[in-house]
């Protein structure tokens, strides 16, 4: 038998990445603590490893989420809905402070603390 061409993998990686980037987009808002590679691979019948390959040559789903992830906050930060940076990070399912920082300074080039400064100082 052996494998199917690289053609027909290629359109099956195609598609179980943006059955994923579907999931990620949908359901962000109800599902963000326990959205997480695990689970989305879970959801669509693979392993992280394998969803993870499907989106390259692009930023691994863990990437992909914490940057969803970033947006959330930065819309809190902006509307003025954040307390303090525990709470933040929390309330959009990042695990730590730390990750969340990394996360958001990755997008955005700052850290949320730096925002949230000159937002206040306007």
């Amino acid at each position: 038998m052996g494998h199917p061409p690289p053609a027909a993998r290629s359109d099956r990686r195609r598609a179980l990445a943006a059955r994923a980037f579907s999931i990620v987009e949908r359901e962000y808002a109800e599902a963000y603590p326990r959205l997480c590679v695990q689970s989305v691979a879970q959801r669509l019948g693979t392993t992280p490893r394998q969803l993870d390959r499907s989106l390259e040559p692009g930023p691994p789903l863990r990437l992909v989420i914490g940057r969803v992830r970033a947006h959330a906050l930065h819309r809190m930060l902006l509307r003025g809905d954040v307390s303090d940076a525990r709470s933040a990070a929390a309330s959009v399912g990042f695990a730590s402070v730390c990750e969340m920082r990394r996360h958001y300074r990755r997008v955005f080039g700052e850290s949320p603390e730096r925002l949230a400064a000159r937002l206040r100082a306007r």
